[in-house]
């Protein structure tokens, strides 16, 4: 600025140094309208520009909401968004589904208490509880939530899973389970009942052909006792091991402690 008044008076002052104070004043009169036009211009563009990024933060923020909205209607998940006050801002098609909501649209501005106890969510956390289908029956869901922020706008975002189907599997798993371990319990008995009814006739049969042997028999005679005997003796090792097999699975066989051979072992 001091420059710029140099070169005015400069300009202003003739060759024998004496100033034209009118020409003078006139030069710092139109530099000063030049500098308000400058600063007119000046506001008017930054003025402009002002308008142009709110609009373009207006814009923004309109495209993150549609995103928003768009990427919890499409989404496969159930979702739900909630403002500070925990009432339904949106609910997609599968959150509807598994509250048995027939418009979803028409939950909007409702408490998120008529389908969920708030209390339930802890941010970050799946829990497991029961929500409350419009039909009065509990619905079991696990839940988690997390907070969001769009165009300043606080909100809460909660996706859930309804776990109906998980626990009939779990329960139907768990009776099969049970039938499995009922059946098993009832071969085990059967098997350990029929050895006993076999093991007692045969120790009949056993003793007589025992008896029998001692009796005076011609070499045939004798030959068909001592076959009858084997056959027996295997019968009667079959059995048994039929009947252990069935204490096994019992958890009842008892283990005996008796001499042994190694040698005898090995061979």
């Amino acid at each position: 600025m001091h420059s710029l008044l140099a070169r005015q008076i400069e300009q202003c002052t003739d060759q024998n140094g004496i100033l034209d104070q009118e020409r003078l004043y006139a030069l710092i009169s139109s530099a000063y309208d030049d500098d308000a036009r400058a600063r007119h211009r000046l506001e008017r563009s930054i003025t402009l520009m002002s308008e142009e990024m709110a609009e373009l933060n207006a814009q923004i923020a309109l495209e993150a909401r549609q995103t928003l909205t768009r990427y919890i209607l499409e989404s496969r998940d159930a979702l739900i968004t909630l403002d500070a006050d925990t009432q339904i801002l949106l609910m997609n098609h599968a959150a509807a589904q598994a509250f048995g909501v027939e418009d979803a649209r028409a939950v909007a501005g409702n408490p998120i208490a008529r389908f969920i106890d708030p209390a339930h969510l802890n941010e970050g956390q799946v829990c497991t509880f029961n929500g409350r289908h419009c039909a009065g029956h509990d619905v079991p869901i696990s839940a988690t939530f997390s907070l969001g922020t769009v165009d300043g706008t606080a909100f809460r975002i909660i996706a859930l899973r309804d776990e109906t189907e998980r626990r009939a599997r779990e329960e139907a798993l768990e009776i099969a389970k049970q039938t499995a371990e009922h059946a098993n319990e009832a071969k085990s008995s059967f098997l350990a009942m029929m050895s006993h009814e076999l093991r007692t006739p045969l120790n009949a049969l056993l003793g007589s052909a025992e008896l029998m042997a001692r009796t005076k028999l011609d070499d045939t005679q004798a030959n068909y006792v001592r076959m009858f005997n084997e056959a027996g003796r295997l019968m009667m090792a079959m059995v048994n091991d039929v009947l252990d097999y069935a204490k096994i699975e019992a958890g009842q066989l008892e283990i005996e402690k008796h001499p042994t051979s190694l040698k005898q072992l090995a061979r």
